[in-house]
């Protein structure tokens, strides 16, 4: 079965609401805004129900007393959120019968002591507990902070004072991300050689290592049973990197589908490009996400090949859906079978028309601005290289017509100057100028640009003797297919994760956090850890007549503190698949070539304007949580505790099915509808019959 850290995330909210014993045996969930974004990611408010959830709730909302019924809350650790917990055993009769209590991450000590100093006796079940789940897992090897502020915090001088909290909070959830997995990684981090001196971020990489060994450390040893993984697994390594890794990447067009979607398209939180036509934009829910098996092999195609990839699919679907198109032929009982089947025949359809008309829209937005005459100098610029593979020269003879062709966009503009900045390793403060001025773009433009020293870029030249020959940067093989000529540039990710692969990495660029001594590659976690703290589950194997099958993948971790672009995150794919491996990739935030300028631009900016989430002030609570309640309490716990044990629940393996007396009275207690129940009349006594006992 191949790797999801979605399905793995999954498992660990499911193993809170099925193993979490509450003395009702149904239970309301009660979330906020960030948890509640994270669990509705990975867990429809329909699957939860199927396990005794009679519903989701927001902690910072308006709700009924539910006095007899128990809550299991997976809470954030806001001081806010601490205190709208209070709200709800604080009043005369508490909102629910009893709560079981989860935070993510775990509590500080003075929301710690806030809740004890409460007295919460008798209403919060067993201790508050941790719940590791403070990551967003956007892909099955994906994972994402959904934090775009980190870049200035990082690079930006003005925000050195919260350095060293950004680590904190960014390490905790990088641990998290392991324990996840049950992993212990190897840590190797990235160490730029030969800084500037405007490079002050340099130990950067260092910084987060350090700190997220530490953080491992301290979790097993409050977990003697972590990791948790199969002893023959190789054991996994985790590759600590930041943004100055590679400053050309983020400006290059990526032409893949996922990437040009979001570099191409205005694409909504909900990953709905509200570029495409309303039609398609309906049919997009649960389209571009792993839901959708089309999404999933076409995400990382070149749009040449997805776009014949689209119509080859669109033909076979066609061909062996016939008899949807000429229904009117149909007999009787092809009639029944069609209608059985109209559902998913329209829902199929429905996205590969979603997928092709993306594909067209890609196609045609490339060729109406251009794109391609810009794609083919930034490889260029990037490169140091042509596409037959010579050495590039007079590579100003290329720029300077795009910068006057009205074609090409402000933004592409900047992008074009920022490769050639790099390409160049600088230049005098006047020329830039000047090549702005010929651009037409703004003074702020060109600060963003030269804001790229503060990540180790070498952009300008102290004077005209500074001269520095421009070198090729990669290989001079360059193959001639399309789409090998227009993505020659080969990320520096993709060299870090083969040399690693192969275990040729160079320790010097990329150091141990520990004993640089020990072997990465191959060490499982047997022959690294002893039998008491990584106990064997073993069984009798005589009985087992399957093929042998080679111990698990190692997996790799990837952080890149800053941002991470799609054309990495291809790569990880890419990787895992050529090297058997199971790469990890993640970061705080998705980075394109307009993401990428734009936070360029605020590496100067004050504080003030900034406008930082994390220094706005917290929401306070609101007042309506500690309103008494409308209704007379006693009179409502009473009638609730009846209708409560008038259910009858289901055992785990039993179909959803309840009957209609036991839907009114669940209507009743808990203003919500069961997630799935059926009516069926038994015909024989001439009354309704309940499903379960």
């Amino acid at each position: 079965m191949s790797f999801s850290l979605i399905d793995e995330y999954r498992k660990r909210i499911l193993d809170v609401c099925i193993n979490t014993r509450t003395s009702t045996s149904y239970r309301f969930l009660v979330l906020d805004a960030f948890t509640s974004q994270l669990v509705g990611a990975v867990l429809p408010d329909t699957e939860l129900v199927k396990h005794n959830i009679t519903a989701v709730q927001r902690i910072e909302q308006r709700r009924d007393p539910r006095p007899a019924f128990d809550a299991i809350y997976i809470l954030s650790s806001q001081k806010y959120i601490v205190q709208c917990l209070i709200s709800d055993f604080q009043r005369q009769i508490p909102r629910y019968k009893g709560g079981y209590v989860y935070f993510v991450p775990m509590l500080d000590r003075e929301n710690y002591m806030a809740l004890q100093n409460a007295d919460n006796t008798g209403y919060i079940k067993d201790d508050f507990k941790p719940l590791l789940i403070d990551y967003n897992p956007i892909q099955s090897n994906v994972f994402s902070f959904k934090y775009p502020d980190a870049l200035p915090v990082y690079f930006n001088q003005n925000c050195f004072s919260l350095v060293q909290s950004q680590i904190e909070k960014t390490t905790k959830r990088l641990v998290s991300v392991c324990t996840t997995l049950g992993e212990y990684p190897i840590i190797r981090y990235y160490r730029p050689p030969n800084p500037p001196p405007a490079h002050q971020a340099y130990t950067l990489s260092y910084m987060l290592a350090d700190a997220l060994q530490k953080g491992l450390k301290s979790y097993a040893d409050a977990n003697p049973q972590f990791p948790w993984i199969e002893t023959d697994r190789p054991r996994s390594i985790f590759l600590v990197l930041d943004r100055s890794v590679d400053l050309k990447g983020p400006f290059l067009h990526e032409l893949s589908y996922e990437a040009m979607e979001h570099d191409l398209l205005n694409m909504d939180e909900n990953n709905i490009a509200t570029m495409l036509p309303q039609d398609d934009q309906e049919n997009a829910i649960d389209a571009l996400t792993e839901k959708d098996p089309v999404w999933v092999e076409l995400r990382h195609m070149y749009i040449p090949d997805a776009i014949g990839q689209v119509a080859e699919k669109t033909r076979i679907f066609e061909r062996d859906h016939k008899e949807f198109s000429e229904i009117e032929k149909a007999s009787t009982g092809d009639l029944k079978t069609i209608m059985l089947n109209m559902k998913g025949y329209m829902r199929e359809k429905a996205l590969l028309t979603l997928h092709f008309n993306t594909v067209e829209t890609l196609n045609d937005l490339t060729e109406k601005i251009g794109l391609i005459d810009v794609i083919e100098v930034e490889q260029i610029l990037a490169t140091g290289l042509r596409s037959d593979g010579k050495v590039a020269k007079n590579v100003i003879d290329d720029l300077v017509p795009l910068l006057d062709d009205q074609k090409v966009s402000s933004r592409d503009r900047i992008s074009l100057l920022g490769l050639y900045l790099l390409y160049r390793e600088g230049l005098i403060d006047s020329d830039l100028r000047k090549l702005c001025a010929h651009a037409k773009l703004a003074t702020e433009d060109a600060q963003l640009l030269v804001n790229m020293k503060l990540l180790g870029g070498r952009i300008i030249k102290e004077s005209l003797q500074d001269r520095r020959i421009p070198k090729p940067t990669q290989s001079r093989e360059v193959d001639m297919q399309h789409d090998q000529i227009l993505t020659r540039y080969t990320i520096a990710l993709e060299e870090h994760l083969m040399a690693l692969a192969q275990n040729i990495l160079d320790p010097a660029l990329f150091p141990f956090i520990t004993d640089p001594s020990v072997s990465a590659d191959s060490l499982s976690y047997a022959a690294s850890t002893s039998s008491t703290t990584l106990p064997r589950r073993t069984k009798a194997q005589w009985h087992d007549r399957s093929p042998v099958r080679g111990p698990p993948p190692q997996r790799i971790f990837v952080f890149i503190a800053g941002g991470m672009t799609y054309a990495e995150t291809r790569v990880a794919y890419e990787i895992s698949k050529k090297f058997n491996k199971d790469v990890i990739i993640g970061s705080e935030d998705f980075l394109t070539p307009q993401t990428w300028q734009r936070e360029l631009g605020r590496l100067d900016m004050s504080l003030h304007d900034l406008n930082l989430a994390d220094l706005r002030p917290e929401p306070k609570v609101p007042a309506y949580l500690f309103e008494p309640d409308v209704e007379p309490a006693p009179v409502k716990v009473a009638l609730q505790q009846r209708q409560a044990a008038s259910l009858q629940v289901p055992a785990a393996n039993a179909p959803n099915k309840i009957s209609r007396v036991q839907e009114n009275h669940h209507r009743t207690a808990t203003g919500h509808a069961p997630g799935h129940f059926d009516v069926e009349k038994n015909k024989k006594k001439g009354k309704w019959t309940k499903l379960f006992k």
